[in-house]
C-alpha cells in the first residue's frame, strides 16, 4: 500500500448503507484507531449516516482516488461485491467483504488470482468465525474425547428477499464455519431441498448438507428460512461429550458442555463478551496496519463458494431426477 496513508489510524471507506451497513458505522466508531472516512450509497437520503468527518457519495469509486485511505468494506449485494473488490485490489487498498464473497465460482477464482498478482488483502467476513465463542470452542476442543462429527444449525424465519438465494444466504457461515473447524475441504459433499416455498411472492427453503472430511468425522448442517424461530447452533461431538455453541443464549450460555449419557447436565464455559463484528474491523485493520498479504481468509471464502455451488448443482440435479420419475 502506498506509504502516504497513515500508518497510526487506520481509514476506511464503506459501501453500501443497508442493514448490515449501517451495524458498520456503528463498529468503526467503536473500534480503537478505525475511522469511517467514506461512505458511499446509491440513495442520497442516506447521507445522514455518515459520521462527523466522513465524506458521502452515491458514486462509489470516488473513494478509489483518496490517497489517505487503507481500506473499504463491501457491504452490498453479493452480486456486486467482486468488481468492487477488484477495482479496490487494482489501486492498492485492503478490502473486506460480505459473505458470501460471490454467487458465482467463476468469479471469485478470478478475483483471488488478481489479489494474488498485486499480492492484496482481502478479508471475507465470515462473522461466526470471529464469535468469542466458536474462538473459545476450537482452543478447547484439543483437550477432549476424539471427535465424531460436528452438527451446525442456522435459520429463521425470513428474511424473504429477491436477488439472494437462501442456500447462500444462509448457508455460507455454516459451511464457513466446519470448513474453518476441520482445516480441510470435505472428501464429499451431499446436499438435499427439505422444504421449498415461496412466501409474499420470494423464495422460501430449507436445506441440509452432509460435508465429509475423511478419517476427520463429517459435518451435518440444516439452513434456511423456513423455521419457527431464529437458530444459530455449532456442536461437536466426541464419543463421550457434547460442546454446544448457541449464539441465541444469554451472554452466560453461549458456550456449554456436556456428558453425552447427561444430557440433562451442562455447564457453561465462560467466553469474553466482545462483539463479533467488532472483532472482524479490528483484525481487518491490524492486518493493513502491518500490511498483511495472508491469503487464507479469501481462499476460505473461495471454498465457501465452491460448496454452495456443488450444493445448488445436486439438488438442482436431484430436481430434476424427481420430475423425470413423475413424467415416466
Amino acid at each position: 500500500m502506498s506509504g502516504d496513508r497513515s500508518e497510526s489510524v487506520i481509514k476506511l471507506g464503506l459501501i453500501g448503507a443497508g442493514r448490515w451497513g449501517k451495524n458498520y458505522i456503528k463498529t468503526i466508531q467503536r473500534v480503537e484507531n478505525a475511522q469511517l472516512c467514506w461512505l458511499a450509497s446509491q440513495n442520497s437520503a442516506d447521507a445522514w449516516l455518515a459520521p462527523a468527518g466522513c465524506q458521502f457519495t452515491t458514486q462509489w469509486r470516488d473513494m478509489l482516488s483518496d490517497r489517505h485511505l487503507n481500506g473499504i468494506i463491501i457491504a452490498t449485494p453479493p452480486a456486486l461485491h467482486v468488481e468492487m473488490a477488484y477495482a479496490a485490489v487494482k489501486v492498492g487498498l485492503g478490502v473486506m467483504v460480505e459473505k458470501p464473497l460471490s454467487l458465482s465460482l467463476e468469479e471469485a477464482l478470478s478475483l483471488n488470482d488478481v489479489v494474488a498478482k498485486y499480492k492484496g488483502c482481502v478479508f471475507v467476513d465470515h462473522t461466526y468465525l470471529f464469535h468469542p465463542a466458536y474462538r473459545k470452542l476450537k482452543e478447547i476442543v484439543p483437550d477432549r474425547d476424539r471427535l465424531v462429527k460436528v452438527r451446525s444449525v442456522g435459520g429463521n424465519w425470513g428474511p424473504f428477499r429477491s436477488g439472494f438465494p437462501v442456500l447462500w444466504d444462509w448457508g455460507a457461515h455454516d459451511v464457513a464455519m466446519c470448513l474453518d473447524f476441520f482445516g480441510q475441504y470435505p472428501a464429499s459433499i451431499e446436499a438435499q431441498c427439505i422444504e421449498a416455498n415461496e412466501i409474499d411472492g420470494e423464495e422460501g427453503g430449507l436445506y441440509s448438507m452432509r460435508l465429509t472430511f475423511d478419517d476427520r468425522g463429517w459435518a451435518d448442517i440444516t439452513v434456511g428460512n423456513l423455521m419457527k424461530e431464529k437458530t444459530r447452533l455449532f456442536e461437536v461431538h466426541f464419543e463421550n461429550a457434547v460442546l454446544v455453541m448457541d449464539d441465541t443464549a444469554d451472554e452466560k450460555s453461549k458456550l456449554k458442555f456436556r456428558h453425552s449419557d447427561k444430557l440433562s447436565e451442562e455447564s457453561s464455559i465462560p467466553v469474553e463478551s466482545e462483539l463479533p463484528l467488532d472483532c472482524v474491523v479490528r483484525e481487518f485493520s491490524t492486518a493493513l496496519r502491518s500490511h498483511s498479504d495472508n491469503f487464507d481468509s479469501l481462499w476460505l471464502g473461495v471454498n465457501v463458494v465452491k460448496i454452495l455451488t456443488q450444493v445448488q448443482k445436486e439438488m438442482k440435479i436431484s430436481k430434476l431426477q424427481k420430475k423425470s420419475a413423475y413424467e415416466y
